[in-house]
């Protein structure tokens, strides 16, 4: 072949493998072009899970925090309701104990005052009107043992001054008329003294 055939070939080889070669770097450039993008693509999709992943664990921290501070709240609210509540109690309770403690010492006082007119009354030799407080004491205070003795000695020293019939009988009636008025038989009560005073008019404590 001619020189010049030969060069113009050589030429169009060369120009075709250049050719072939841009070609396959421009191949290769859109391939490393896509695998980078796909790289990006998954990468940007891992970020977005990671941050939506963290996003969730916040919000249910954040709930978490939020239920804790709701069920702390609740239990301070018992805790206090609690308190107060035995905080009521307790000054109800001390109010009660003052009113008893109150009620007890007005008894006391009571109880050693008609002791006192009783045992008065006893040393004035006035034994029917001392039996009578004597009686009243224990109303106030049923299982106290010194009225009660004290009771029992009038009536002793009672039988032991009734020597006569006239005696014995006005004191029937008088302890018949003192049995009545404790129940609170008034008008039964009354008409022993009267019959009492049938005996001895001048009878003080029938009158009275």
């Amino acid at each position: 072949l001619p020189s010049d055939r030969l060069a113009k070939l050589e030429a169009e080889r060369l120009a075709a493998e250049e050719k072939a070669r841009r070609q396959a770097e421009e191949k290769a450039r859109l391939e490393a072009e896509r695998l980078a993008q796909e790289l990006a693509a998954r990468e940007a999709a891992e970020a977005e899970k990671a941050r939506i992943e963290a996003e969730k664990a916040r919000i249910e921290a954040e709930k978490a925090r939020i239920e804790t501070e709701r069920l702390a709240k609740l239990e301070a609210e018992r805790l206090a309701a609690e308190a107060e509540k035995a905080r009521i109690a307790a000054e109800k309770e001390a109010e009660a104990a003052a009113r008893t403690k109150a009620v007890t010492n007005e008894t006391d006082a009571l109880y050693n005052g008609i002791i006192a007119t009783a045992d008065q009354t006893f040393e004035g030799k006035e034994y029917n009107v001392s039996r009578a407080w004597y009686y009243k004491a224990l109303e106030i205070k049923a299982n106290e043992p010194y009225p009660t003795g004290r009771i029992a000695e009038i009536n002793g020293i009672l039988g032991s001054l009734q020597l006569s019939q006239r005696d014995r009988e006005f004191q029937e009636y008088i302890d018949k008329g003192d049995e009545a008025f404790r129940a609170g038989q008034l008008a039964v009560a009354r008409g022993w003294y009267n019959r009492a005073l049938t005996i001895k008019a001048d009878g003080q404590y029938a009158n009275d």
